[in-house]
């Protein structure tokens, strides 16, 4: 008798349906969608139209619990083109600065602090200190940023001999 017998155990089951599965995943088989890259914008407003504008040009996407876009390799340069539109569009979310003098920056950073606003210091490479402020919230530090502004001038003028109007 000659042909080709198969004896699997019932121990053996449960890795064969395992293998099996990973053998139809790794085929294509499965329901893998090709959404093999991601893109996000980091300003909420930009990324929301990002994903508007990717819908009304029909480009297969899915967007994860962390808002992050995915989609095909294939529309790579579309998404890209989108999103450099976007941003180009867009507004910044941010401002970055810092004062000449490193005392003031230092001020505002503590005035922040002491408000509980949410900031961003970045150590640049030549050792500036630099201020990374969001815009939704310049309501609230903006009148701190203005006060240490005025504090500022006052020494420039000070110390350039500049009058103010000052009383």
């Amino acid at each position: 008798m000659s042909g080709w017998v198969s004896t699997i155990s019932l121990a053996n089951y449960p890795h064969v349906v395992i293998m099996v599965f990973f053998l139809c995943w790794s085929m294509g088989c499965s329901s893998h969608d090709d959404l093999s890259e991601s893109f996000k914008i980091e300003n909420e407003v930009s990324q929301n139209r990002l994903i508007k504008e990717l819908r009304q040009k029909n480009i297969t996407i899915k967007i994860d619990n962390g808002n992050r876009v995915w989609f095909s390799s294939l529309d790579r340069e579309k998404v890209h083109g989108v999103a450099r539109q976007v941003m180009d569009a867009s507004s910044p979310d941010r401002v970055s600065f810092h004062y000449d003098n490193p005392k003031y920056t230092n001020m505002l950073e503590r005035r922040l602090r002491e408000n509980d606003i949410p900031f961003e210091t970045i150590i640049m490479d030549n050792g500036i200190k630099q201020l990374v402020l969001y815009q939704n919230s310049i309501h609230i530090w903006g009148k701190l940023k203005a006060e240490v502004d005025e504090l500022y001038k006052r020494e420039l003028r000070a110390k350039y001999g500049i009058p103010t109007n000052e009383p």
